[in-house]
């Protein structure tokens, strides 16, 4: 149990230790619309700041991340099994090359997908732009 406990608190330094990241709390489903609540666990991640750009990656997989209201984020997930909150006004640009990763999106938010390893979901499209290239198959966007 100890090894577990070690391995899972490695993995979180390594998710966060890349940017000097803030805990990041995306909310459960049962958020109200235009919100990025309802898609995205929650989970610690990397944030970009409101208005600002910001470029995350992740190799070993199992992310989270955070683009704040009006920032552009360049995600690579790399790794597969990441997680992204696209708050209203973001443009979220996501390269999700292993595939199962989740985003939610929030209200005249941007989000570009590239899901080559398939099995991705986005959820929050109603009021936003998505465009999800998934070549890896088995992907959905509402």
């Amino acid at each position: 149990m100890s090894k577990l406990v070690v391995a899972l608190a490695l993995f979180a330094v390594a998710c966060v230790g890349h940017s000097h990241a803030q805990p990041v709390a995306v909310a459960a489903p049962g958020g109200p619309p235009g919100s990025v609540e309802g898609a995205v666990a929650e989970a610690p991640g990397q944030q970009c700041a409101a208005g600002d750009t910001c470029s995350f990656d992740c190799s070993q997989g199992g992310c989270s991340f955070a683009c704040l209201d009006g920032s552009t984020c360049n995600i690579d997930c790399s790794g597969g099994g990441c997680q992204t909150a696209c708050h209203p006004g973001a443009t979220c640009n996501y390269d999700c090359s292993a595939g199962n990763c989740v985003a939610a999106v929030g209200h005249e938010a941007t989000l570009n997908t590239d899901c080559s390893g398939g099995n991705c979901r986005v959820n929050g499209c109603g009021d936003a732009t998505c465009n999800m290239d998934c070549s890896g198959g088995n992907c959905e966007s509402n």
